[in-house]
């Protein structure tokens, strides 16, 4: 016998827990499943809900009319091309080349006790992830043809740009963060239509 595993069976989490314990966890978890018969409370936490813009990614992906074996080769051919982290990369590529001329002109003879190009390298961490974030909101990886792939990339970059700056140079302000957002969902019904 393997001397690092052990017989004993494990328990769900929270199997040991007291019942009064577990019924106020379960009444304050904000991802409970929600059950439409009145009179059952729910019981079980449910964690991935399906969204509101998920039923309508879905109900209009299998709306879709079939594609012939052409227009298939194609569009894999794009998505295999332009997976989430080219696309990313793209659309954050004027930060990177910032960054990148910032490094040219850094001396650690001059500048030997200064952390290098430290604004920059945090515009491009925080472009990096605002994209990601904008890119799974407008479900890109669900997009059904190059066309709307290449929508998603544009007005992704052209909201970035709208509310960041060409350089990123607002990422750290809430209030544009949060219009950032604002624009991405008020986008997602022109994008998904």
């Amino acid at each position: 016998m393997w001397p690092f595993t052990t017989t004993k069976e494990t328990k769900p989490l929270g199997e040991d827990l007291p019942a009064d314990i577990k019924d106020y966890l379960i009444q304050k978890n904000n991802e409970t499943k929600q059950l439409n018969e009145p009179g059952i409370t729910p019981t079980e936490p449910f964690k991935f809900e399906a969204s509101k813009n998920s039923t309508k990614v879905t109900k209009i992906l299998s709306s879709q009319p079939p594609r012939s074996e052409e227009e298939k080769y194609q569009f894999e051919k794009y998505k295999i091309s332009n997976p989430l982290t080219n696309s990313v990369a793209i659309n954050c590529a004027e930060l990177e080349y910032n960054l990148h001329l910032c490094y040219q002109q850094y001396s650690p003879i001059l500048n030997m006790f200064s952390y290098p190009c430290f604004k920059q390298q945090q515009n491009l961490k925080q472009c990096k992830n605002l994209q990601v974030d904008a890119f799974k909101l407008l479900h890109y990886q669900d997009c059904y043809n190059i066309q709307q792939c290449n929508a998603i990339k544009i007005f992704i970059d052209e909201v970035f740009v709208k509310n960041f700056g060409e350089l990123g140079e607002a990422t750290n302000d809430s209030v544009k963060v949060n219009e950032f957002y604002k624009d991405l969902n008020e986008g997602f019904n022109k994008i998904w239509s």
